[in-house]
């Protein structure tokens, strides 16, 4: 049997964590990583009644975000690992600090998932087995995407007059459409806009990265721009000077294999309607 030589977790009195690993016997980390705002999005096994992930599962996809650390473990021995052993063993140490595998399942269909309390909440632990030579952990503190922009309504008319369009970075959910209290500021501000300009007709277009399966982003897209346009007619503009369209992952304005490009694609535009 391989045996992880230590694990231990570190945590800071505000919150944040530092979390160490050592490899599986036979392993050395290739890479470390802590990005501070990031989507985690893999495909996970969770048909068994024992499962634990169905509320945030969507499209066979888990998909969570926050704080990432992110540990891509190098086999360096010449004898095999199956990921159902590997699992086994994180689970044994995890488990000795309070956590728990919530999809014993999951293995070559995909990812392993433990939830770690931390005394203020908890970590989610991401055990992927890549199949060819090493395995991936990823370590996700919960926390909110930095705060949703807003824009003014004299901003968003300037953008509307000279390129036809303007565009809401709206603070969402991971896979949710409903909106969040900050987004409150720019909802005001487009009223604003939409009162001064009383003949103006906009469409509301939700885009998305390319993270998970494309026809479920372009409904997740039309959803978030409903629940726009929703809280638009709910503050008095009438429902005929507005529309809504997703477009999902189809129409990115920046790199779609780097988080900050990924950040800029998650966005909502007003098209202007003539």
């Amino acid at each position: 049997m391989t045996k992880i030589l230590n694990l231990c977790f570190l945590f800071a009195v505000s919150g944040a964590q530092a979390f160490g690993v050592a490899p599986i016997q036979g392993y050395e980390v290739g890479s470390h990583k802590i990005t501070d705002y990031a989507d985690i999005d893999l495909p996970v096994s969770c048909a068994q009644p024992s499962c634990q992930l169905k509320a945030h599962i969507a499209n066979g996809r888990f998909r969570i975000d926050g704080k990432v650390e992110k540990l891509q473990m190098l086999h360096r021995s010449g004898s095999k690992v199956s990921p159902q052993q590997v699992a086994r063993e994180y689970t044994a140490s995890l488990t000795k600090v309070g956590g728990k595998l919530l999809n014993r399942e999951s293995g070559e269909n995909g990812a392993f998932v433990f939830k770690v309390p931390d005394g203020a909440g908890h970590v989610w632990v991401v055990l992927d087995d890549n199949f060819a030579g090493y395995h991936t952990l990823y370590l996700v503190t919960p926390q909110t995407r930095a705060s949703t922009v807003s824009v003014q309504a004299s901003e968003l008319a300037a953008s509307l007059r000279s390129d036809g369009l303007a565009t809401l970075y709206i603070n969402f959910d991971t896979g949710r459409s409903e909106l969040k209290a900050a987004v409150e500021p720019t909802i005001d501000e487009t009223v604003t806009l939409l009162k001064q300009q009383p003949t103006l007709r906009v469409s509301v277009e939700g885009h998305t990265d390319n993270q998970g399966d494309a026809a479920a982003n372009r409904q997740l897209s039309l959803d978030r721009a409903r629940a726009i346009v929703a809280a638009l007619e709910a503050r008095g503009i009438a429902k005929g000077r507005l529309a809504a369209k997703g477009h999902g992952q189809d129409a990115p304005i920046a790199d779609n294999r780097k988080e900050d490009g990924r950040a800029k694609n998650r966005r909502v535009e007003l098209v202007q309607l003539t």
